[in-house]
C-alpha cells in the first residue's frame, strides 16, 4: 500500500500493460517484488515498523475494508 504508485508505474512500464487489464494484474507481483527489493534502507525499516504496528494493532479504519 506504501508504495502503490511505483508497483503500479514499474507493471505498466515494464510489460507494457493498462491498469485493468489482465497483463497488468499478471505483472504485479514481479513488480512488487521488484519495487520492495529496491526500497532504500530507511524506507524498508519504516515498512517493517508499519507491519509491526498493523500486526500489533490492527490497521486503521481508513485502511479496512468495508
Amino acid at each position: 500500500m506504501q508504495y502503490g504508485d511505483r508497483v503500479s508505474t514499474l507493471a505498466s512500464r515494464q510489460f507494457n500493460a493498462a491498469p485493468g487489464t489482465l497483463a497488468y494484474l499478471a505483472a504485479n507481483p514481479k513488480a512488487l517484488t521488484t519495487t520492495l527489493e529496491g526500497l532504500r534502507k530507511e524506507e524498508n525499516q519504516a515498512i517493517q515498523k508499519l507491519a509491526d504496528d498493523w500486526n500489533e494493532e490492527g490497521p486503521p479504519d481508513e485502511q479496512k475494508r468495508k
